[in-house]
């Protein structure tokens, strides 16, 4: 399939391997307890265990990227009753069905990588209040909230405009 060949697809296992590079790193420097959760002020409010810390980043990293992968390979091989798109039928068509299928998962991989790049900056305030004792996640936590915000509304924004007008007429006689 084209989809593991593409550069969102590889990017999002380099981030899956920078994670676990990540992990090798600072895992002997966690101290006993790590902030997991902070108030509106940035403080921590709850904290865990290195062992719990490193078993809910795991999750998150490999059940979010191994998800969106699945998702990414089953759009290929799914029926088009599955996919719903508007203009389905245009979309979906004989001639566009594959490259459509392939613009979608590729879009979804994309999604994937940015959110994975999302959780390892969030991961990493979180470790870097543990090791320098703060236990606040610091002002850079709004400016990463913030750019990942306007990442999602962009991309949805571009789904939208995308599959939900009209395909221009003199396209749809090719």
């Amino acid at each position: 399939m084209r989809i593991v060949r593409s550069f969102n697809f590889l990017l999002v296992l380099v981030l899956v391997v920078i994670a676990a590079a990540y992990w090798i790193h600072y895992a002997p420097e966690l101290p006993e307890r790590i902030p997991t959760h902070f108030d509106e002020f940035a403080q921590a409010d709850a904290w865990s265990s290195p062992h719990d810390f490193a078993r809910v980043f795991w999750e998150i990293i490999l059940g979010f990227s191994g998800l969106f992968v699945a998702i990414s390979l089953f759009l290929q091989i799914a029926p088009a009753g599955f996919i719903h798109l508007p203009n389905r039928d245009w979309w979906l068509a004989e001639e566009r069905q594959k490259k459509t299928r392939e613009e979608i998962a590729d879009s979804l991989l994309g999604f994937c990588a940015v959110t994975l790049i999302f959780f390892l900056a969030v991961f990493h305030l979180s470790v870097r209040s543990a090791i320098d004792g703060s236990e606040r996640l610091g002002g850079e936590f709004n400016w990463v909230l913030g750019a990942y915000l306007a990442f999602v509304a962009l991309w949805t924004g571009r789904l939208i405009w995308r599959y939900s007008r009209p395909p221009h007429p003199e396209s749809r006689e090719r």
